[in-house]
Parts: structure tokens; sequence; C-alpha cells
């Protein structure tokens, strides 16, 4: 009897034991789970996905979180700077794209902070912006030469410029290289293979053909200016406006 008493005592103990440890581990479960959550590329990769949604602002807020979880975390510096320029606040956005380059260390990281400088003078479009752009696209081939990201974001600026051949060459290179968006730049360049043959001679036309969608009003647009319809009316002394719309003003664009 005595032997069966100490015997569950044992039990009784192994189980308390059991359970303890149980909860220690538990513990430091929930204390490792947090601690990745709340890493300072957690907070990257949530910033970097926030700006492409445009939410701009909560964006910015876990860029400024990475930084308080690591100071030197330059990646960081890069996203607020181009959550800035997508303000269009561009001296807070050089500041810490600066930032970004100062504090950046490996050769990846210096090719894409000269990245984020490309993206800054395309969004800002300043003077001369496209002859800064390719500059700082060097300057990352100088540390990366097979960057996807510089390669990418070049055909992204000669597309703006309307330098589709050059752009159509950028977006080959990054497709070939095969970066984290290799779709999304595959797509670009089918875009510009289209415009290039398409050859539409107006700036109008040239901008409607970079759209994924084509409304109404742009193939309104499109038909009158591509195909001179107004010089035509004017040739042959025809009203394209009736008499109830002749004060209304004809954008710039498609008369």
């Amino acid at each position: 009897m005595k032997h069966m008493v100490e015997r569950g005592h044992i039990g009784l103990i192994c189980m308390l034991l059991m359970g303890f440890l149980g909860l220690i581990v538990s513990g430091c479960a929930t204390t490792t789970r947090e601690f990745i959550l709340d890493s300072p590329r957690h907070r990257l990769t949530n910033g970097f996905r926030l700006l492409e949604l445009g939410r701009i602002e909560d964006a910015r807020r876990e860029f400024r979180s990475a930084l308080k979880l690591d100071p030197n975390c330059c990646e960081a510096y890069r996203g607020i700077g181009l959550s800035f320029g997508m303000q269009e606040r561009f001296e807070e956005a050089f500041k810490a794209m600066n930032q970004a380059r100062l504090c950046a260390q490996g050769e990846k990281e210096k090719a894409l902070a000269n990245v984020g400088f490309m993206r800054l003078t395309t969004l800002q479009k300043g003077k001369n912006w496209i002859d800064r752009t390719e500059r700082f696209f060097l300057e990352a081939l100088d540390h990366d030469p097979d960057s996807f990201e510089a390669y990418y974001y070049m055909g992204a600026a000669y597309a703006r410029a309307k330098m589709f051949p050059k752009a159509l060459w950028a977006y080959q290179k990054a497709v070939e290289i095969d970066g984290p968006f290799r779709e999304k730049a595959q797509s670009e360049l089918d875009l510009i293979s289209k415009v290039i043959k398409a050859n539409p001679h107006s700036e109008l036309g040239q901008n409607i053909a970079l759209k994924t969608a084509l409304t109404r009003a742009d193939a309104a647009a499109l038909f009158v200016r591509e195909l001179h319809v107004v010089d035509v009316y004017r040739e042959k002394g025809i009203k394209y406006l009736s008499e109830e719309t002749k004060n209304i003003s004809v954008p710039e664009d498609i008369t």
C-alpha cells in the first residue's frame, strides 16, 4: 500500500513537471513567433507591399518600425524615400535616399540605393531627368551588373520618356535576368512591343498605347488625333462642333 502511494506521488510530480515544461516551451515558442513577426525583414516586406497598394502612410510606418528594430536597416531608408517620392515630397525623398546610399554595406545594397534614385528622378521628371536616371542606372550596374531592378526601372523611365526602343532593350534585359517580378517585366515588354509595332505618331497616341485598357473616350481621342479627322474637316469646310457645343473648349491634345 505504501509503495502504491509513493508511486502515486511520483506520478503526480511527473505530471506537474511535464505541465511546467510545457508552459515554458509554449512561452518560448510565443516569444520566438513574436520576434519573427516583429523583425526588420517582416516590416520591410509589409512596407514594400503597402507601397504597391498605394497605402503610403502605412508603408512609411512599417519602414520606420524597421528602423526602430534595426537603426542600420538601409532598405528602410530606401522605402521611406520612395514613399515621400510617391507623394511628390522630393526634398524629403532625396534626403532619405541619400541616407540609404550612405549606410549601404554590400554591392547589392549600393546598387538598390541607386535604383531608388532612379525611381525618384523618374517620378520627379525635373530638368534633364532622363540623363540623371541613366547616370544612376550606370552607377547601379557598377555595383551589380546583373541588377534586375536597375534594368526594370530603367525600362520604366524610358517608357515614360517615350523612348520605346530603349525601353524594349531594358525590359528584355530584365526578363533575361529573371528577377523578383519577372512576370511584370514580361508584361511591360509585351506592351512596349505592341506600342512600337503600332507606331503611334502623336503624343496622345503614345500615351494611350501605354494603357493596358482602352476607354471609349480614349478610342475617340485616338481616332481624332491619329487620323487627323479635324484637319480633314477643316479642309472640307465642315463644322466638327455643333452649334450647341461650339463654345466648349476641346482639349489641346485632340484638336
